[in-house]
Parts: structure tokens; C-alpha cells; sequence
């Protein structure tokens, strides 16, 4: 009985895992006839002293032209006002605050939104790195629908430690795995380093449930266009990047910030696939293991070592997404440590606090 069990939740893993092992590319259809839409892109920033006047410079040098810049910083303590100062009163480009009393980035974005102008709101990170015609793709994909629309985020390789090579690979899996279930029409995340949506829709977008979690700003607009009807696509071919998380310390909070917000997602199909990926990795990572000290039964070793090998093809087919790629021997290593730091950054996410940006956040 606890073989077969253990042998389902091996084949569930498998089975939610297939769209990514088996993803073709389908291109997001693009309109020819754009140039006069115009675009708000909104920026919440806090604590990005090192990104915002690069992340301002690279948006500015897009190739799309027809679009304003709004970065609305959250009551950052270091000296992002200071570099935002500098492009005070450009054209172009507005700079906001946040009042006190109001904090987060959601709460951010949304003040964005509000005096945004453009038809089309494209809502990105401070510490993203973007191709030229990043901007241009988007508003040709998104040129009079009313639909959400996400593209693909992927990382950095920084100095290439242990910790940047396991973001490097779980990134490229994210986007192998909702390029799979787009490709059934169920994208089943977004990622607000890459998002866009009409100005229509902005305002029929809620963050349901999600006011006390620091994030969300992405998934919960997913759920709520989900809910609504309104159509949800996924952009692989038109990726931006990220930079890493450099220590464990700051790579496990961010983890946490981000699991943390999985207590609010409503019973259906996307609290399915997260449940089956957990339950796969408790498998490995705490019941097999138990079960073959206590029964010396070979089985267990085998189911063990199934899993294992579907987290190796699936982080070995998301390497060849990355820049540049880790190589084959990080990816067994990842595959190894990868379900043990998921159970522990899933247990302490949604049972304790953490730190994200000089703020403490608790369950």
C-alpha cells in the first residue's frame, strides 16, 4: 500500500513535470501595425540604489519610442531617492513616492497604474537587465487585446557560485514549465519583472487575498484575469534577466517571500501543480528515504532515484535556456540539493518570519 502511494505521487510528479520535459516553442501572435500605442512603464522600486539609473538609461534606449517611463519608489532607505533625483523633471519619465502609511509593491505598482497614460502598462523590476527590442515585442503581442500577457524571466549567471547556478536553473525551469502549460492554455505563473496588461484590464485586475504578503503583484493578477475570463498568454521568445541572489542568506529569503504567498492561491489547477511538486520533493526527500531505512525495501531506492532523474532532464533541458550554460555537472548537483532547500524554504515560508529588503515579514 505505501509502495503504491509512493509509486503515484512519483508519477503525478512526472506527469505535472511533462509539459516542460516535452515543450515545443509556439510563438505569441504579433500585430504589424503598433507604433502609435502608447506605453506606461511602471517600476516599484525600494532599496535599488545600483540598478534604478541603469534600469532608467536601458529603458530610455528602447526601440519602441512611444512610451513613458513611472518609477514609484517605496520608502527606500539607502540612496535610490538620490539616483532618482537625477531624472526628476525628464521627459518622459516621472518619478513618484510613496505616502507614509502606504508600503509594498504591490501598493507601489498600483500608484503607478493609477496616473499611467499609456493603452498598454508594462510593469517591470529594477534589477532587470532588457534587449533592445524587448518593449516593442511586447506592445506588437498586446496591440488591441485585453488580455494579460507574461514574459519569459531569466538569470544572470553572476560570478557563477553554487547558489547563482541554482537560481541560473530554476529560473530556466519556471520558464520551461509555463511555456509547456501555455502551450495547453493554462500558463500557470507570471512574473512582474515581465508583465504587461491593457489599461482597460488594470483596473478590473484585483490582488484577491493578497494584502498581507510582500509579492503577489504577478500571481494574483493571473488568478483574478483567470477568474474573470480574460485571456492569459505567455511569451518564451522574449525573455528579460535578472541578477542573482549572491548569498544563501539573501537566495532563501527571497524563496521565502516567494512561497509565502502560496497560502492565498484559490483551490484549482495552479494549487494542484504546486501541492504535486511539493509532495514530490517531501517524497525524496524525507519519506523514501525513511521508508528504506526502516523496510531495507529496494523499491524505495528505485522511486528515489526516478525522481531524481526527472529533476536531471528537466534542469538539463532548462540549462540550454541560460546564459551561459552551467554544463551538465552543476546541473546533477542542483538536481541533488534542489528538494531539500524547497522543503525547507517551504516548511519556514509558511510557518515563520523573514527579511526582504530592510522589512520583517510574519506569518
Amino acid at each position: 500500500m505505501i509502495v503504491m502511494i509512493s509509486i503515484s505521487i512519483v508519477m503525478l510528479y512526472l506527469l505535472v513535470n511533462a509539459p516542460a520535459l516535452l515543450m515545443r516553442r509556439t510563438m505569441v501572435t504579433a500585430a504589424d501595425d503598433f507604433e502609435n500605442i502608447a506605453v506606461s512603464v511602471v517600476v516599484a522600486v525600494r532599496n535599488e540604489e545600483q540598478y534604478v539609473n541603469p534600469l532608467i538609461r536601458n529603458l530610455m534606449q528602447q526601440s519602441y519610442h512611444n512610451k513613458e517611463i513611472i518609477v514609484v519608489n517605496d520608502h527606500s532607505t539607502d540612496g535610490t531617492a538620490r539616483e532618482l533625483a537625477n531624472f526628476q523633471g525628464n521627459p518622459g519619465i516621472t518619478i513618484l513616492h510613496l505616502q507614509a502609511g502606504i508600503t509594498g509593491k504591490k501598493a507601489a505598482i498600483r500608484h503607478g497604474e493609477q496616473i499611467a497614460r499609456g493603452k498598454i502598462i508594462v510593469v517591470t523590476d529594477a534589477d532587470v537587465e532588457h534587449p533592445q527590442d524587448w518593449l516593442k515585442r511586447i506592445v506588437s503581442c498586446n496591440a488591441g487585446r485585453d488580455q494579460l500577457y507574461g514574459g519569459a524571466v531569466l538569470c544572470d549567471a553572476g560570478t557563477g557560485t553554487f547558489v547563482e547556478q541554482i537560481q541560473q536553473l530554476e529560473f530556466a525551469a519556471i520558464v520551461r514549465l509555463n511555456a509547456g502549460y501555455s502551450n495547453l492554455n493554462q500558463p500557470i505563473s507570471m512574473n512582474a519583472a515581465n508583465m504587461a496588461y491593457s489599461h482597460a484590464l488594470s483596473t478590473r485586475l484585483i490582488d484577491t487575498d493578497a494584502g498581507a504578503f510582500p509579492g503577489g503583484d504577478d500571481i494574483f493578477k493571473l488568478v483574478s484575469a483567470t477568474q474573470q475570463g480574460a485571456n492569459a498568454v505567455f511569451d518564451a521568445e522574449n525573455p528579460v534577466y535578472t541578477a542573482p541572489e549572491t548569498t544563501w542568506q539573501s537566495f532563501i529569503n527571497q524563496r521565502k517571500r516567494w512561497i509565502s504567498k502560496a497560502r492565498a492561491y484559490p483551490a484549482g489547477f495552479m494549487s494542484l501543480i504546486t501541492a504535486i511538486i511539493g509532495a514530490g520533493h517531501i517524497l525524496q526527500v524525507f519519506f523514501l528515504p525513511l521508508m528504506f531505512i526502516l523496510s531495507g525495501d529496494i523499491y524505495y531506492v528505485g522511486l528515489w532515484l526516478v525522481k531524481y532523474v526527472i529533476d536531471v532532464l528537466l534542469l538539463s533541458l532548462a540549462a540550454f535556456e541560460t546564459r551561459p550554460s552551467p554544463g551538465f555537472f552543476s546541473v546533477i548537483h542542483v538536481a541533488l540539493v534542489y528538494p531539500f532547500l524547497a522543503v525547507y524554504i517551504g516548511i519556514t515560508a509558511l510557518t515563520g518570519s523573514y527579511h526582504w529588503k530592510d522589512r520583517e515579514y510574519k506569518r
